[in-house]
């Protein structure tokens, strides 16, 4: 309600939100060095083992800072193949074809794991992350 001859607002406000409003506890230096010590394990493992010494922490909180800390750890560029090419020069990987700058972009490396493979004739992949297709097989012949 205004109220203009003694400059006055009076205001009533009413929240009407159905659920309980989740309370927020910050993360603190503490538990973000611990996340950046374990980067090398999952966000769930992490939960894991800071849940009992920290009940209010969540496992969102968890992750968000794990994806953080991962992201400065290794994310070079903000566009991902630069960001790749980047890192995979770091840490002198054998690029064996690239096109950055074409109508498709792709890079194509050799790490390590490929010396551990060269000896199998036929390698599995899962490639079900955002596709619909369920395995694909592949022959290495070298």
């Amino acid at each position: 309600m205004i109220n203009t001859n003694d400059q006055q607002a009076t205001i009533n406000y009413t929240h009407s939100i159905l659920h309980k409003k989740s309370e927020r506890y910050l993360i603190d230096e503490e538990i973000k060095e611990f996340i950046n010590s374990q980067i090398h394990l999952s966000p769930a493992e992490i939960f894991g083992q800071l849940e009992l010494r920290n009940p209010n922490i969540t496992q969102k909180q968890i992750h968000y800072w794990w994806t953080k800390l991962m992201k400065k750890k290794y994310e070079r560029n903000q566009n991902q193949l630069i960001s790749t090419h980047l890192l995979l020069n770091e840490n002198n990987y054998n690029i064996i074809f690239m096109d950055l700058n074409g109508d498709v972009k792709y890079i194509g490396f050799i790490t390590p794991l490929f010396q551990k493979l060269i000896n199998n004739n036929e390698i599995l992949v899962d490639a079900t992350c955002k596709y619909h297709l369920k395995y694909f097989i592949s022959s290495i012949y070298i």
